[in-house]
């Protein structure tokens, strides 16, 4: 089997319901449904940190945000931790990157920026910020290099912004360039678990107030917080977060629109059936759950991610897979894998390729989220143990530091059995599983003092 080229699509901020073959009937998603058609979908799909920089880098690199050193945003990849583009050249592919970076920089210029990629160029338009002015321009640059001509294998990165989008609208910014919610508009009913504050620890009521780090026992107000729409959210009606959803379901149709024109293009350059596509974002997006908008936090909606794979003839199509756990840091080994690369060095993920070609491969025993909300005081943490029928989120600080659920009875996070009686035998086998982790992966982490 000759080795396939690679092209890995990155949206950012698309939390895995969004698109239609997962189930959604709110948005048009053509392009990504035909990848699901012909490729293998994963249901139980997990970024490894709900925001963007720790996000890609886990991508990028296989390794967790504790391990790369980017924990938060803006950081750049620990020296000697070499990214997909890095060991895909050294085995001899062409590598090129067209679209968002963010490690630090979001969009370096020069060609040589992007430590193992060709870093396309592209012009970006008014509105930098936007994904709405710059993914066309970004796929144009992808468009371009799939249509040139190469004797060696490629691997090409496509990294667009949208929906992220969705965060200036929240903030009542860029208005103009954003999709507009006509009067007429059928709206999104609010999701079930809309009102629902499952006994959240402390450091959840933390978060939710936003533009807040921790001083002590109690939270002070930092203006210059990094990540702070949720604060946007205090004076919404329903009304009005019902239009939030309605834009960010057209937020994803837009990104939609630019991953269709990258398929066409393999098909038009008779690439299909030499190309390996993966389909995955950074990271998910709140979409109101629980009254919870954009991301750092560890609720299914910000951690899901769509994951879609497809190689014509290699694997399966349609298939969707419901039972195996997968994390973003299991995207670089599947990765390698199918390109018979074998000296990438020890990763802490693993191939999807063996759960890809049999179904009755054993599932992982669990995976693992990370998260950190605030440069200015990065000993403040979380972490979540998922696996197949519970989820596990433990925090560094403030009362009550464990959250728990039953997936196969409560999908949608309504009911903590932190505090139950009924629950604390697997309850400690989670938190057991937690301690594991941290010690074989050389993780910092501790969980704040329980109070049962």
């Amino acid at each position: 089997m000759d080795k396939p080229n690679i092209v890995l699509i990155i949206t950012d901020q698309q939390t895995r319901s969004t698109i239609s073959a997962y189930g959604n009937n709110r948005t048009y998603t053509p392009n990504m449904d035909s990848l699901a058609a012909d490729g293998v979908t994963f249901r139980n799909s997990y970024c490894a940190s709900p925001v963007c920089s720790p996000g890609r880098a886990a991508i990028l690199t296989g390794e967790m945000p504790h391990t790369t050193g980017v924990n938060v945003n803006d950081l750049p990849v620990r020296d000697g931790i070499p990214n997909v583009g890095e060991v895909f050249r050294d085995a001899g592919y062409e590598t090129a990157w067209s679209g968002k970076w963010n490690l630090p920089e979001s969009f370096p210029q020069e060609p040589d920026a992007i430590p193992g990629f060709l870093n396309l160029d592209w012009q970006r338009q008014p509105y930098r910020d936007l994904g709405a002015s710059m993914d066309g321009d970004i796929t144009d640059a992808a468009v371009r290099y799939l249509s040139g001509d190469r004797t060696q294998p490629f691997f090409l990165g496509v990294s667009l912004y949208n929906p992220h989008d969705i965060c200036f609208w929240i903030m009542d910014q860029h208005h103009d360039a954003l999709p507009c919610v006509p009067e007429d508009a059928a709206l999104p009913d609010l999701p079930e678990n809309f009102d629902s504050k499952p006994l959240e620890s402390e450091f959840v009521s933390w978060l939710r107030l936003q533009d807040a780090v921790v001083g002590g026992n109690d939270p002070y107000v930092d203006p210059d917080c990094y990540w702070n729409e949720l604060r946007w959210t205090d004076d919404w009606d329903e009304l009005h977060w019902r239009r939030y959803l309605y834009v960010y379901d057209r937020l994803v149709e837009l990104a939609d629109i630019q991953v269709g024109r990258v398929l066409e293009t393999i098909r038009d350059q008779e690439l299909e059936n030499n190309t390996l596509v993966i389909l995955t974002s950074d990271h998910g997006e709140g979409i109101a759950g629980h009254r919870w908008v954009t991301k750092e936090m560890l609720y299914e909606e910000p951690v899901t991610v769509p994951l879609i794979i497809r190689w014509p003839g290699v694997i399966p199509s349609g298939s969707f897979d419901t039972v195996h756990l997968a994390s973003s840091i299991d995207i670089a080994p599947t990765l390698y894998d199918y390109a018979a690369i074998t000296d990438q060095g020890e990763l802490p993920g693993r191939s999807l390729r063996s759960a890809i070609e049999d179904p009755e491969t054993p599932n992982c025993q669990y995976i693992v989220a990370e998260l950190q909300p605030a440069k200015e005081r990065m000993e403040l943490k979380g972490r979540m143990i998922r696996t197949p029928s519970y989820k596990y989120m433990a925090f560094s600080a403030g009362t009550h530091p464990e959250m728990f659920f039953d997936l196969d009875e409560d999908p949608l996070e309504m009911v903590n059995q932190a505090r139950s009686e009924t629950h604390q035998k697997v309850l400690l086998e989670h938190r057991e599983l937690l301690d594991s982790w941290v010690k074989q992966t050389n993780d910092d982490f501790e969980t704040a003092s329980v109070q049962l």
